[in-house]
């Protein structure tokens, strides 16, 4: 696919199990994720192409943990009643960084929108979801994302995908500058399936 899964699925698809299930006492709904790529800034021949993901957000309802199924990986996550962040590293094989190791940190952070905050908004996320521009629950009928007797109420997940990519020497090797400082950062656009 593009730099999400070429870099991470190295780690996630060795030794991936048949069917995982999410983890946790609530589904929050599976949600297909549109990635455009907003800053580049690396050397590295990597495609920084706009992508399409699914992922599978989960959590204990008692304000526990939260969980975020991803290529068959539960990864953990948190859920403040609004945002929901999950944060991963995995090792990734770069041939141009050799003979360094490398790792991505991936950080994804969503605003969940509610039935009733994605119809204020018109079906659509706004410019800013992580910084006010989601509506905020009200008694003029908006609800924030949440438990009801139907299921999860969150219909879309608006926010950002950052990748750091580290590299690291061992025995006094020189890793390749260009794998030294490398990040890349993606506005999200969800729809729940």
């Amino acid at each position: 696919m593009r730099v999400w899964l070429s870099m991470m699925a190295v780690v996630w698809l060795a030794g991936c199990p048949g069917d995982v299930r999410p983890l946790g006492d609530e589904n929050m709904g599976t949600y297909v994720f549109q990635a455009q790529p907003q800053v580049v800034a690396c050397q590295l021949s990597i495609n920084t192409d706009p992508f399409t993901f699914s992922g599978t957000m989960s959590r204990f309802r008692d304000g526990g943990h939260a969980f975020l199924l991803l290529q068959g990986k539960n990864r953990d996550a948190g859920f403040d009643g609004q945002v929901f962040v999950s944060a991963h590293t995995a090792d990734s094989a770069l041939e141009e960084c050799k003979p360094c190791a490398t790792q991505v940190q991936e950080i994804i952070t969503v605003a969940l929108l509610s039935k009733s905050q994605s119809d204020a908004l018109g079906g659509q996320c706004p410019p800013n979801p992580l910084d006010g521009g989601v509506p905020a629950p009200n008694d003029a009928g908006i609800t924030g994302p949440g438990s009801t007797d139907k299921g999860f109420d969150s219909v879309r997940a608006c926010g950002e995908m950052s990748d750091v990519i580290f590299a690291t020497a061992a025995n006094g090797e020189t890793c390749p500058e260009k794998c030294t400082a490398c990040s890349f950062r993606y506005q999200l656009t969800g729809e729940r399936q």
